[in-house]
């Protein structure tokens, strides 16, 4: 997710304004009042988190809208982080405490294996899916068969108490 150039920049930052624009489409989607600016600490209590995958997933995600502590907000992120686990996302070496941590390495990689994992899955060129020439094909048709299904149920969004 970095690369470290001669010039000492790293190479990361191009991801964060796209990532940031790809995390508002889903929030308005959702329609949340909510914007993204900053991603490391707009994700790090897991309210928008849970907002956008519940809206991707299909699944009502139920967190606390404002969590007061490192607890609750470890809580909040875990939740949306096993939905996406349950769904078949791959979310190798991450964790809740990356993201409350506001680890951006490692929340850049989830927001990318959510891309992968809802927005990808989901594309289809003349018959063919994305999934048709992935080496995981089968475990890629099982997401895949997974997020079709839950998009055919109109299931309400992550509620804010």
């Amino acid at each position: 997710w970095s690369c470290q150039l001669s010039s000492g920049i790293n190479a990361e930052w191009p991801l964060r304004p796209g990532f940031t624009r790809w995390i508002n489409a889903q929030l308005r989607v959702n329609e949340s009042e909510k914007e993204v600016v900053n991603l490391t600490s707009d994700l790090s209590d897991g309210v928008v988190l849970a907002v956008v995958v519940s809206g991707l997933s299909g699944q009502k995600i139920t967190v606390n809208p404002a969590p007061t502590g490192r607890f609750g907000k470890l809580i909040n992120v875990e939740k949306s982080l096993s939905v996406m686990r349950k769904l078949g996302l791959e979310l190798v070496n991450i964790d809740a405490s990356d993201v409350v941590n506001k680890n951006e390495k490692l929340i850049l990689a989830l927001i990318w294996s959510m891309i992968q994992g809802f927005q990808i899955t989901d594309m289809s060129v003349d018959g063919f899916s994305s999934s048709d020439t992935d080496a995981g094909a089968v475990k890629s048709s099982k997401r895949h068969k997974k997020l079709k299904k839950r998009k055919k149920k109109k299931v309400p969004t992550a509620t804010l108490r």
